[in-house]
C-alpha cells in the first residue's frame, strides 16, 4: 500500500501531536516506498504497511531503528513532541539501538568527543577506547 502524495502532504500539515504512531512512522518514511523503507528495517512492505496503519506495533528494536532514521526518540514516535514538555527535562537519544540518557558516562564521553575538532585526535581516542575494551574483555575471560 502506498500513501498518495496528497495524503502525505496532509499528514505533514497535521499537528504532529494528533498523529498516531503509524502516522508518525509514515512521516519518517518520507518519499521512500514502503518496500525501500522495509528493506532498511529488514522488514517486508507488508510489515511497514501494518505499522503505518496501526494494526501492529513494531518491536522496540524496530522502533529504535525508525527513530534513528528520523532523528527522533522512541518517546516522540509514541507521544509526539508535546509529550516531552510534560516529562522531566532529561534528554536522551537512540544510538545503535540503545537509549543514551543525559548525564550517563556514555553521554559525557560523547559530549566531550563532539567538542573535539581534530579528526586525528578523535581517531586516537577511539583507538584508546577500543584498547581499553579489549583489555577489559580479556580480564573478564580469565
Amino acid at each position: 500500500m502506498r500513501t498518495s502524495k496528497k495524503a502525505t502532504e496532509k499528514l505533514r500539515q497535521t499537528d504532529v501531536d494528533k498523529l498516531t504512531l503509524g502516522q508518525r512512522i509514515r512521516l519518517i518514511r518520507g518519499d521512500k516506498t514502503q518496500t525501500d523503507f522495509g528493506n532498511l528495517l529488514d522488514k517486508s512492505q507488508d510489515a511497514v504497511s501494518v505499522y503505518e496503519t496501526d494494526q501492529v506495533t513494531p518491536s522496540l528494536n524496530i522502533l529504535a531503528k525508525i527513530a534513528d532514521m528520523g532523528n527522533v526518540t522512541v518517546d516522540w514516535l509514541f507521544y509526539g513532541p508535546a509529550h516531552r514538555a510534560h516529562k522531566d527535562n532529561d534528554q536522551s537519544f537512540i544510538f545503535n539501538g540503545r537509549i543514551i540518557k543525559q548525564r550517563t558516562p556514555e553521554w559525557l564521553i560523547l559530549e566531550k568527543l563532539v567538542n573535539i575538532n581534530d579528526e586525528k585526535t578523535k581517531e586516537k581516542i577511539a583507538e584508546l577506547v577500543n584498547s581499553y575494551i579489549n583489555i577489559e574483555k580479556k580480564g573478564k575471560a580469565q
